[in-house]
This record gives structure tokens, C-alpha cells and sequence, in this order.
């Protein structure tokens, strides 16, 4: 559809048809980056960046801003020597770990604290750091550290200053009255915000986008920042609903554009909307609709929006959120604050501060401006720990135990519980190397700046400085340890069908001789997702004993080790299981296991419901972030407004009966196959992997394979 096609059925503005059309195929120029290590080194780049880095104004843009692109040339003057704690060798037997597949590093997220730059701005924030200086007894690395943030922030005043002075100049030379006086009143935005508070609507937007550029990754929770503003300048008559729409999706505009067309994954700006107050009360309000609405209308993929739900949102919220599914550009996921917030409060952050979540990257939770916690260290490959104990493959380092001496099903579990204490402990060596060389580095210098605690104690992020410290790590494959130890409970120690070495031997020949016996497991043998409470209780227990085993531990940064199931933009449950022997519960070896704490791929035999049953029966309050749920919907059954209505009760009582999070693919497994022999003619087709949205046809085989057999559901 054309651009003007386009305007006309979604009822945009023509400006933001526009915006929205260059954003969709304008590319992003190439850039360089370059690490430094110093504090100073960081202060002088951070200057050299705010007053060399490009000040784009494009025409009819109401939020203004782009990234600063530099080449190798423009970094090569604040290269330090690379510190030799960076360039420590990984341990010889976690490097092992880490190569035959047990273990996954994972990038970071963060979310900055939008609320402070709003209620006080950057000036304020420069006060904080001059009163933390004032303390003479400071050691010196302490003062370099502040003094790095301070230069930071007086950095990216001077940014939104030349901006300011751009729109000036832009606006001198315009002929056009409307866009002359449009360009002064950014002109005014920029001099005024991040420097200082903003004062209305359109200098809260273009705040938040600011803020967004110092820590390009999730915007928080913008309906909640944005609704004091809106409510205010609509009393006053200052600004009309339809142009707050105008203004929100411009900056919704801005959000797609930072990363670009050709980034075609949607979590690397997760937003939260809804939700509750601070105080527990429902947080939807007028914005929250309104940046529903706005979505609808673009039809992009970035922001990738979650809805948290609760006994106090508005059924017709979460309603207007499952409409937006027809559009299939991703969005939104749904999350539940009756699981996270008792999650948060379960590991230490006070109920205000827990209630104030918002997820980030694929599903990862975070406290905004507070923490540095739900940002994924790795995952760990959990099938894996029971082909080492039944000798299919090694774990190097863990202990060997003839299977001999599993002569029960308690000694069984018993031992796989030593193979767990091990891992726990390779997890903890792998953390604790990681983050040594974060610190040495000097890495999350931005979010240090926006981040509360960081400036009071005078440490980085990567030193612990947050308000909340915790590591993350995600347990992957549950669905098929807790399927095959079901198998191996029945099939060995109840019903003595087949011995544990014969067993072992299957797996190490790939099923290829024992074909029946892989055909009665699938048929005969209970599985997680069917509502049968003998196999959802072993994965309950699964999730305990690994919580308990990483309770021993305390990770570099402070805190505790958490939990979560996402496999991640890494797609780990697609290169853990290509690199994972056959297992117990009938998968090959190769086979990909479940993307999301959902059943294995074709497994959930007895309807939705059976399988979110099995989904809520485990234990949330020890899945504090990054646990994700992937539902395949047939498309069909949202084109009548009663199939809208019985998705949005599917998802109300699946919540309410204990689950934490949903997110929908709307598709059925003969569009994907369509899609795989014609990616041509299904480019705009969208997905959800592990947490984020795809394009299908961008995916690889392995994980297109593993969408392809999820269940197609209809209610």
C-alpha cells in the first residue's frame, strides 16, 4: 500500500504518514564505535560526542533527535590500552561449558530513570553530583567516577542545546508560517528539556526521547510519565486530544527510527503501558488508550509494547490490546502484576518500587532508574544436566555417578540435584568472571548517570551502584527435562519397562533402534501442557531445586542470583537443542526444545486451556524476570469481535489462575509453510520467538521449523 493508501485506512495525519513512510525506507548511516576505559577517557569522549554529533532536523518533525555516527578516525584519540583484567581468558573448565552448549552469555539491558529526569532534569541531577563531590574524604577513583557523570550530563545539556539552535536557524530560514512557528517551539523544547523539567506535553515528549538517547533501550512506562502533562494542557486548553495523538506518534516514530528499518526484531525497545501505581492503584489512564491507538495506527514493529494486567485493569483495555493483535505487528505481550510484583517483593524491592516495573528487551524485568537485575547474564541448557547424569554426554567438571547407584527414583532425583549444584556453581564462576571484567572496563557509563544509587555511592553500575543488584539467569528446556523425567519415572522405576542403561543407549543412538518405545512415550506417557498434575509438579519441583541451588551463591554486583525461562534473542532453545543428545521424553538429538516456559512443540494434545493450567502450576514467585509464554492463534479467530472477546477472557483467566505472561503469534502452519517456499510474498509476516517479534521470513530454518510445529489454537 502506498503512502497515501496508507493515511487514508489508518486515519494518520499526513505529517505522520510521512515520518512513518521515511522511517520505513530511509537506512540508517553505517557507524563506528569505540571502547574506552578510563573515566577521563569516557568524560572527554562523552564532550567530544555532544558538540561534534550530527543535529538532524528532518522536515515536519515535532520530536527531534538522532544518534551521533562516528568513524574509527573520529574514536582512534580516546582508545586507552585495553586493561589486562579485560582481557582475563575465561576459566578452561567454564570455556568448556560454554563451548559444548551447557552455558550462553547474553547482552544487556537497561531503563533509565525517566521519572527524575522529569520531575528535575539534568541540572538536577548535576546538583546531586556536586553535593556527592563535596565530600572531601573521597578516594580518587570515586571522584574521576562522579566527575565522568557530571561532564555526562553537561554533555547532553549541550546536545539538546545545539538542537535548540538548529531549530532556530531552521526556522529563520523557513518560509512556510506554520513550520517557522513549529520549529521555534522545538527550538524552545530543546533549550529548555533535558536540561530542565518539562513544562507541557510536547516538552515531556521531547524530554523522553532525549532521555532515550543517553540509554537506547526500553522508554519505560510512557504512559505514566506522559499523563500529567496531557491532563494538564488539556484543562488548559493549551493542546487538543488530536494533537497529543500527532505529537505521540511522532515520538513513536523516533522510538523505530533509532535502531531502523533493516533491524528487524522488535525488543530492543520494550515499553510497559498500564499497569499499577506505586500506591496499587490502576494506572491506565487517557494516554494509556492513546498510545494503543497510535500503535494501531503505525502498524511498526518498535516500540514492542506490554500491557500489564491486573484485578484492577479495565477488561476493556486488555480488550482494546487483543484488537491490536489483528494488525500482526508484534504487539502487544500481556503480564500479569499478580505474579511479578509478589515476585519483586519476594526478592528485597519494596512493593512501591515493584509495582513500578517494566519489562525490557525480549521480557526482561526491570525497575526503572533503580536496578541493574533483569538484564540477562546467560542461559543454561537444563536437558543437558541429564544426559551428563545418564553418561549421554559429558558436563566438564560435574560429578560422575555410575547409573548404577540410581536405583530409585529418589536416588535419581537425588543425584541430578548434585549435577544441579554443580551447574549453580559453574553459573556463579562464569557471572562472577563477567562481571570482574564489566568493572574493569568501565562499561554502563549512561545508565550510571540515570540510574538511583549509583551517584550516592559513588560506584557504576558495573560495580553495584544500583539501588538493586541481581544476576539473571535462564533455565532453558523445561518442558523436556520435566517430560523426560516423567519418562524415566514411569518407564524405569514404576512400571520397569526398560532399565536405565537401556535407556542411556537409545539416546546415544539417536532413538534409531528404538523407535516403539519413543512412539509409546509420546503416546502413553504423561507430558507438561496437559493439565496432568504428576509431570506439572515435576517441573514445579525442577524450578525449586534450581532456585535453591543458586540460593548458596552471591553474585559480583550484590544481590541474588534469579530465574527467569526466556530463551532470548540468542534463541537459545534452538542452539541448545542443536547441540543436545537425544532425551528421555522421545526428542531427537538436534531437535529445538520450547522457546518460552510453554510445553514442547506439539506436545499440549489436550486444548489451551490444559496447557496454561500446566503453564500456572509453576511456581512464578521464583520467576521474578524474563519468563515468557508463546501462543500460536488461528487468524481466523480474530476476525469476529467474539473471538476478540474470548482471547481477551483467555488471557483474564489464565492470570488470574496463577500465569504470568502471554504474547501471540497469529498465524497457522500452513501460512508459515506458505511463507517459507514464498518469503516474497510474506515479508510483513510476524512472529514471536522468545520474547520479541520477527518477521518470520527473517528467522532461521531451525527456528522457522520450531514455530511451524507449535499448536495452532482456537477458543
Amino acid at each position: 500500500m502506498n503512502n497515501k493508501g496508507f493515511l487514508m485506512k489508518h486515519g494518520l495525519s499526513k505529517r505522520v504518514a510521512e515520518l512513518r513512510e521515511r522511517a520505513l525506507t530511509e537506512p540508517l548511516p553505517a557507524s563506528c564505535g569505540g571502547q574506552t576505559f578510563s573515566w577521563n577517557r569516557i568524560a572527554a569522549l562523552a564532550k567530544f560526542q555532544a558538540l561534534n554529533a550530527a543535529t538532524v532536523i528532518r522536515p515536519g518533525e515535532l520530536i527531534v533527535g538522532v544518534p551521533g555516527y562516528f568513524t574509527n578516525e573520529d574514536m582512534a584519540e580516546f582508545q586507552d590500552p585495553i586493561p589486562e583484567s579485560v582481557n582475563q581468558p575465561c576459566p578452561e573448565n567454564i570455556r568448556a561449558l560454554i563451548d559444548q552448549g551447557f552455558f550462553i552469555l547474553c547482552g544487556n539491558h537497561q531503563v533509565a530513570n525517566y521519572r527524575k529526569v522529569l520531575d528535575i532534569g539534568l541540572r538536577g541531577i548535576m546538583d546531586n553530583i556536586e553535593t556527592a563531590l563535596a565530600d572531601q574524604s573521597l578516594p580518587g577513583e570515586t571522584k574521576d567516577f562522579l566527575s565522568a557523570m557530571r561532564v555526562l550530563a553537561e554533555s547532553q545539556i549541550q546536545f539538546c542545546h545545539r538542537y535548540a539552535a538548529t531549530a532556530h536557524a531552521q526556522a529563520q530560514d523557513c518560509s512556510d508560517p506554520t513550520r517557522r512557528s513549529e520549529l521555534e517551539i522545538i527550538a524552545g523544547n530543546c533549550e529548555r528539556v533535558i536540561e530542565f523539567p518539562p513544562r507541557t506535553f510536547w516538552e515531556a515528549c521531547q524530554a523522553l526521547f532525549f532521555t532515550f538517547l543517553i540509554i537506547p533501550d526500553s522508554p519505560g512506562r510512557i504512559d505514566q510519565y506522559l499523563y500529567p502533562y496531557y491532563q494538564q494542557d488539556i484543562d488548559s486548553g493549551r493542546i487538543t486530544p488530536e494533537f497529543a495523538e500527532e505529537l505521540l506518534c511522532c515520538l513513536w516514530i523516533k522510538y523505530f527510527e533509532y535502531w531502523g528499518k533493516d533491524h528487524l526484531r522488535s525488543g530492543v525497545t520494550h515499553l510497559a503501558l498500564g499497569g499499577l501505581t506505586p500506591e496499587g492503584e490502576c494506572a491506565v489512564n487517557p494516554v494509556s488508550y492513546m498510545c494503543l491507538d497510535a500503535a494501531e495506527k503505525l502498524s511498526i514493529i518498535r516500540p514492542q509494547i506490554a500491557i500489564r494486567c491486573n484485578r484492577k485493569t479495565p477488561r476493556e483495555f486488555i480488550r482494546r490490546g487483543v484488537e491490536l493483535l489483528r494488525r500482526n505487528f508484534g504487539s502487544p505481550d500481556f503480564c500479569s502484576d499478580e505474579q511479578i510484583v509478589p515476585a519483586l517483593v519476594n526478592i528485597g524491592i519494596p512493593p512501591a518500587d515493584a509495582r513500578d516495573y517494566c519489562p525490557s528487551g525480549c521480557h526482561e524485568i526491570m525497575i526503572p532508574g533503580k536496578s541493574q537485575m533483569g538484564a540477562l547474564m546467560g542461559e543454561f541448557n537444563l536437558p543437558k544436566t541429564l544426559t551428563h547424569l545418564l553418561g549421554v554426554e559429558c558436563m566438564p567438571g560435574a560429578p560422575q555417578i555410575a547409573l548404577t547407584e540410581l536405583h530409585d527414583w529418589k536416588s535419581f532425583r537425588s543425584s541430578w540435584r548434585k549435577i544441579m549444584a554443580y551447574t549453580a556453581k559453574a553459573i556463579h564462576e562464569l557471572s562472577y568472571f563477567e562481571d570482574e571484567r564489566r568493572d574493569a572496563a568501565n562499561v554502563w557509563v549512561n545508565g550510571s548517570l540515570l540510574t538511583d544509587g549509583c551517584i550516592e555511592s559513588g560506584r557504576s553500575l558495573a560495580r553495584g551502584g544500583a539501588l538493586y543488584n541481581h544476576c539473571n539467569w535462564d533455565a532453558i528446556g523445561l518442558a523436556n527435562l520435566a517430560d523426560s523425567f516423567i519418562a524415566i519415572k514411569q518407564l524405569v522405576y514404576d512400571n520397569h519397562e526398560i532399565t536405565l542403561a537401556e535407556l542411556a543407549q537409545h539416546l546415544k543412538d539417536n532413538w534409531r533402534n528404538g523407535e516403539s518405545l519413543r512412539y509409546r512415550i509420546a503416546k502413553t506417557v504423561p507430558q507438561f501442557g496437559n493439565n496432568q498434575h504428576e509431570v506439572d509438579n515435576i517441573a514445579a519441583e525442577i524450578i525449586r531445586d534450581i532456585a535453591a541451588a543458586l540460593e548458596s551463591f552471591t553474585p559480583y554486583r550484590g544481590g541474588k542470583y534469579i530465574l527467569g525461562t526466556l530463551a532470548g534473542y540468542e534463541n537459545a532453545h534452538a542452539v541448545f537443542g542443536n547441540a543436545t543428545a537425544a532425551t528421555p521424553d522421545g526428542r531427537r538429538a538436534g531437535d529445538p526444545f520450547p522457546g518460552s516456559l510453554g510445553p514442547a512443540p506439539g506436545r499440549d494434545r489436550s486444548g489451551i486451556t490444559a496447557a496454561l493450567n500446566s503453564v500456572a502450576a509453576i511456581p512464578h514467585e521464583l520467576l521474578p524476570t524474563s519468563t515468557v509464554v508463546n501462543v500460536t492463534v488461528d487468524p481466523g479467530m480474530l476476525r469476529t469481535e467474539a473471538g476478540v472477546d474470548k482471547l481477551a477472557a483467555a488471557i483474564i483467566a489464565h492470570f488470574d489462575s496463577g500465569g504470568q505472561q502471554l504474547q501471540f503469534t497469529i498465524a497457522d502452519a500452513e501460512l508459515l509453510r506458505q511463507a517459507r517456499l514464498e518469503p516474497e510474498k510474506h515479508s510483513g509476516l510476524m512472529v514471536r520467538v522468545a520474547g520479541y517479534s520477527a518477521r518470520f521470513t527473517s528467522l532461521e530454518n531451525n527456528v522457522q521449523e520450531d514455530i511451524i510445529a507449535r499448536t495452532v489454537n482456537s477458543f
